[in-house]
């Protein structure tokens, strides 16, 4: 039999609290009793056993108040195992989005020290996954959240005309999985695939905005230092920002589809 507990040792057992054991009772999820002789609270074994359970609701299962409140509160057992497979539902979808996530975070680190290892220097490169450019219509820019992608790149389209920059339009560059939901949420959207196709590729940092015509000075400079053609279309795309010296500075990517690499 579980002995009676005071409210510091099942705190220091289980981990938890005083402010949360406290916020537990007031909800009605755990109760405790009174000693008559000395006025101190105390735990039994049953109370010890329902702390577990609510502690286990909450921080394995990531269930809120309300929830472990159905949980505890079922009229039956058919209806805690609904309560309970519907939560268990729940985490599952919560890890899923977790493991996006990752992907995501694990896919982007990826690009930075690929995009470190070619900053400032020219390199030819292939495109390996089919990658989409969406040309959304100016009305529609506001109303496309990265959200809707979990992951999503705008770039900057530049004409290059003897050896000047022209500003042209910001498609968004996104992976083909994502195709499928921009063709349910912006069916009118214009978009092209690229797939296999060569690039010259480079990464720089700039104090500049990416629509700025001007960001691409400095690369075209360093092209021509590294006898490289750049070709008559550009893409810059954004990948962070941070500040360096106090003044705010952003690391891209510039993709030349028709440049090469002079002999």
């Amino acid at each position: 039999m579980i002995k009676e507990m005071s409210p510091v040792e099942v705190r220091n057992l289980l981990g938890i609290s005083r402010s949360a054991m406290r916020y537990y009772t007031e909800k009605g999820l755990i109760s405790s009793k009174r000693n008559e002789n000395n006025g101190y609270s105390y735990y039994s074994g049953a109370d010890l056993l329902e702390l577990i359970d609510v502690s286990f609701f909450r921080n394995c299962l990531n269930a809120n108040v309300d929830e472990i409140h159905d949980i505890i509160y079922a009229d039956s057992l058919d209806e805690y195992l609904e309560v309970y497979s519907h939560q268990n539902d729940l985490f599952e979808e919560e890890i899923h989005r977790r493991m996006e996530s990752l992907d995501m975070l694990c896919d982007f680190e990826a690009q930075i020290k690929h995009a470190l290892s070619y900053q400032n220097k020219f390199a030819e490169m292939v495109m390996n996954k089919p990658v989409y450019l969406f040309y959304p219509e100016k009305e529609l820019h506001m109303n496309i959240h990265s959200a809707l992608f979990s992951v999503s790149y705008w770039v900057s389209k530049f004409r290059i005309t003897d050896d000047t920059a022209i500003y042209e339009e910001s498609p968004m560059m996104i992976g083909k999985h994502f195709v499928s939901i921009l063709d349910e949420e912006f069916p009118s959207i214009r978009y092209h695939k690229i797939v296999n196709q060569r690039y010259l590729y480079t990464s720089f940092i700039s104090d500049k905005e990416m629509k700025d015509p001007s960001i691409l000075e400095t690369i075209l400079a360093l092209g021509k230092d590294q006898g490289v053609s750049c070709g008559e279309k550009v893409y810059i795309r954004y990948l962070l920002t941070f500040r360096r010296e106090n003044k705010r500075c952003h690391f891209y990517e510039a993709y030349f589809p028709f440049g090469k690499l002079r002999d």
